[in-house]
């Protein structure tokens, strides 16, 4: 029996939960001082957002200002896309990101928790399974 469910309806739903799951994780505080230690780098989820050309940039900017979030790495591979999401993250307020080309050195840095795919179609499949 085939299933009802499509691609775009998974992609949609995974990108609603993912969304769900930060929301929850930026407003979890410890009791003691929820102001301090939710400070702390252990309480922020470290981004890197692929792809900055268009609504890359607009996630970066909404990502940083997320309390429980930080953008670490821009990756775009035109120079001026990057500097555009690496420009949006600092206007945010964010602190400066690192930022490169190829999507394969932010992947394997460690302080990556999360990433946001904002590439061009053709790209979301193949950044997505080296993500994973």
């Amino acid at each position: 029996m085939a299933s009802a469910f499509s691609r775009r309806s998974f992609l949609a739903q995974g990108a609603l939960a993912a969304g769900a799951a930060l929301s929850a994780r930026a407003q979890e505080t410890p009791a003691a001082s929820p102001t301090a230690a939710s400070e702390t780098p252990a309480n922020k989820i470290r981004l890197a957002v692929i792809g900055t050309n268009g609504r890359g940039a607009a996630l970066a900017t909404s990502f940083t200002k997320q309390s429980g979030a930080e953008v670490i790495w821009i990756c775009d591979v035109d120079d001026q896309a990057a500097a555009k999401g690496v420009q949006a993250v600092v206007s945010a307020g964010g602190k400066q990101p690192r930022s490169g080309r190829d999507l394969r050195r932010v992947l394997d840095d460690q302080d990556v928790d999360a990433v946001v795919i904002a590439t061009p179609d053709h790209w979301h499949a193949p950044a997505a399974i080296l993500a994973c």
